[in-house]
C-alpha cells in the first residue's frame, strides 16, 4: 500500500493496490498509526506520521447541540405550515356553517 502526501506532508491519498514508490518526494510505504485524526502529516526526515489525538480533535471540533441555520429555517417553516393548516380548518368549518345557514 502506498501513502501519498502533498508538499506540506499532508496525507492526500492511499493507493491500496500498489507496493512500489513512484514519487519519492510525495509517497511512502510507511503506514500512519491508527487513531490519528486529521490533519495527518508525514515527516520525511523521521519517516513517521503525526496527527491529532481524538481528544485534541474533539477540542478543535466541539459538538454543537444547537440546531444549524438550515434546521432552524425548516423548524420555522414547519411551524408556519401547522398554523396555516389550523386557519384553513377553521375557515372550512366557518364556510360549512354559513352554507348551512343559507340552506
Amino acid at each position: 500500500m502506498v501513502y501519498v502526501f502533498d508538499d506540506g506532508g499532508v496525507l492526500v491519498d492511499v493507493i491500496p493496490d500498489r507496493n512500489t514508490i513512484e514519487d519519492a518526494e510525495h509517497e511512502t510505504l510507511v503506514a500512519p498509526a491508527s487513531g490519528l485524526y486529521e490533519p495527518v502529516t508525514f515527516n520525511k526526515e523521521t519517516q513517521s506520521w503525526s496527527g491529532l489525538s481524538e481528544d485534541e480533535w474533539k477540542k478543535e471540533h466541539p459538538e454543537t447541540t444547537e440546531p444549524s441555520a438550515l434546521q432552524q429555517i425548516v423548524m420555522q417553516q414547519s411551524k408556519t405550515i401547522v398554523q396555516m393548516q389550523s386557519v384553513m380548518m377553521q375557515q372550512s368549518k366557518d364556510i360549512a356553517k354559513l352554507k348551512g345557514a343559507n340552506a
